[in-house]
């Protein structure tokens, strides 16, 4: 408007007005789309970004020499896209050469039933002159039962699950660890061994033998099912599993079982009054005794 401070006056300098610069052609949207997750060019759209601002302020030239400066500006940003668009895709080359690891097997774990059916078939009834108790096919020719059984005992016979009865003789004890070795002919697959060491409280345990069988005449071994309620240690430092498993007389001898069918005690006692607290010899204990010369 004439007359205004504010109008132009041309040739006064003999340069051309100020005027604001056109927004460039290049969508930012597009080139800040193209830099998601890829964290090594942003600083080069950062850069761009900041040179586009200051030359549209600093620019106030006309004509032929705004709009070369813009193409220069455009031809920096195209460089910065073509840039983003490499640094992608050897992002994306990487990570399709990259393995993806596979998922870890899980181990199944075999039902109740048959978790127990090996071991039932390893584990026998342990009749002496004396009483009765359990004891579990622990290698060949050997049954594992309880010191306290066959202690004293004038007579020991073994019947087998087929109801194969056979006398059997105490090829060495430890009072200690209460547990006896009985030499007998065995044609049974031994129960195997576990590792209570590796029981976690609440896992689920079970009890295999025959209890009070001189009373209700057990013709084949039972199974009570509890959990595994923690460790216990004696004076001499002999390692015990506590469980809730219904135990009773009878069941001494007999074998305590994980869920994967192992044995993991020899149940020993429980104490009177309470209840379930119970306990079993640790695996761990018994593969010593085990590993022991005979007398």
């Amino acid at each position: 408007m004439p007359g205004s401070p504010n109008a132009a006056r041309p040739g006064a300098s003999g340069r051309c007005p100020v005027r604001p610069v056109r927004p460039l052609a290049t969508p930012w949207a597009a080139v800040l789309c193209l830099h998601q997750g890829h964290a090594g060019s942003r600083s080069l759209i950062r850069s761009a970004f900041v040179f586009q601002f200051a030359l549209g302020v600093a620019l106030t030239g006309c004509g032929s020499a705004q709009s070369a400066a813009q193409q220069r500006t455009e031809a920096t940003l195209a460089a910065v896209v073509s840039e983003v668009q490499a640094l992608r895709a050897e992002a994306t080359a990487r990570a399709a050469a990259t393995p993806t690891p596979e998922p870890p097997t899980p181990v199944p774990t075999p039902a109740p039933e048959q978790a127990v059916r090996a071991v039932l078939d390893a584990t026998v009834l342990v009749e002496t002159s004396r009483g009765s108790g359990s004891g579990v096919i622990l290698g060949a020719g050997g049954v594992v039962t309880s010191h306290h059984v066959v202690e004293g005992a004038a007579r020991i016979t073994v019947r087998f699950p087929d109801r194969r009865s056979s006398p059997a003789a105490v090829v060495r004890t430890d009072r200690r660890r209460d547990l006896a070795l009985l030499g007998v002919e065995t044609g049974e697959t031994p129960a195997p061994l576990g590792d209570a060491e590796a029981l976690q409280p609440g896992a689920p345990l079970f009890g295999v033998g025959f209890p009070l069988s001189t009373m209700i005449g057990s013709r084949a071994a039972t199974v009570t099912r509890g959990v595994y309620s923690g460790q216990w240690r004696s004076q001499d430092g002999i390692r015990f599993v506590q469980t809730d498993a219904a135990l009773n007389p009878g069941n001494s001898g007999g074998p305590l079982v994980d869920a994967q069918g192992r044995v993991v005690g020899v149940v020993s006692f429980g104490v009177a009054r309470a209840v379930g607290l119970n306990y079993a010899v640790a695996a761990e204990e018994i593969r010593a005794f085990l590993a022991a010369p005979n007398d």
